[in-house]
């Protein structure tokens, strides 16, 4: 890894780290052990720049802000991509620190960013 910086674990104990300067999101089982990985250098669908903080919500949807293209995206557990959560018009600049409530039906995304704002989305 290079420059890890956020950690969250699911329900069954995988660990998700966002390798910063890989460009990619690392899962590790409960002892250590490397599982996979997710995530490429780029701007496009599964592709990221710098990603900082990573979130899982309760079906195991894992969220990662995406601090190089200023933006926020949601991927499954195995790492297929899903879709971006903000939009060009509702961006988040320098996406740092997130979190995801279990709220049903709909669970909110708080995402902090490195201007001073803070940002909800609802899922």
């Amino acid at each position: 890894m290079s420059y890890p910086t956020d950690v969250a674990v699911d329900a069954e104990g995988k660990v998700f780290v966002s390798d910063r300067d890989n460009h990619r999101i690392q899962v590790f089982d409960a002892e250590g052990q490397y599982l996979y990985s997710f995530g490429s250098e780029g701007s496009g669908d599964n592709q990221m720049r710098y990603p900082t903080g990573i979130a899982l919500d309760c079906d195991g949807n894992v969220y990662v802000c995406d601090n190089g293209n200023n933006k926020v995206m949601k991927y499954e557990s195995d790492g297929k991509f899903i879709r971006r959560i903000d939009s060009e018009d509702n961006r988040v600049d320098d996406p740092g620190g997130i979190c995801v409530t279990d709220d049903k039906p709909f669970c909110k995304v708080v995402v902090v960013s490195g201007k001073g704002y803070v940002k909800v989305f609802s899922q």
